[in-house]
């Protein structure tokens, strides 16, 4: 059951710009040392994210290349096997996953990519 929405963020990535992969419900290296979570970010269930510009290729001048949002099969750094996904993404394309779903944005290598973002607990 998911009871409220998380405050939108709006992402703003210029070149050279990226996410390392990681997790929504909680940062890699702060479970690896064994720290607490703070809790609004343990307690996102699901994580959406919709673009609000796309990929060189699309129409409209406020597109970029680069950026990609790549979503991963494994569920740590250390497992062998990993599909990753990446997503094409177009204005107005939705994106919704678990937030505890490995995931990075790829480098953005010319223009400026946007996106809101906002995750359900």
């Amino acid at each position: 059951v998911l009871r409220k929405p998380q405050p939108l963020q709006l992402l703003r990535y210029q070149p050279g710009d990226f996410y390392r992969i990681h997790k929504d419900n909680g940062n890699l290296r702060i479970q690896e040392v064994g720290e607490a979570v703070p809790p609004y970010i343990a307690a996102r269930k699901l994580t959406a994210v919709v673009f609000l510009n796309g990929e060189d290729g699309f129409e409209g001048r406020n597109s970029f290349s680069g950026g990609e949002l790549v979503l991963h099969s494994k569920t740590s750094l250390q497992d062998p096997v990993d599909l990753r996904l990446p997503i094409t993404m177009g204005p107005g394309l939705l994106v919704v996953f678990p937030s505890s779903t490995l995931h990075e944005v790829i480098p953005v290598h010319s223009g400026v990519r946007y996106s809101l973002v906002s995750w359900f607990e």
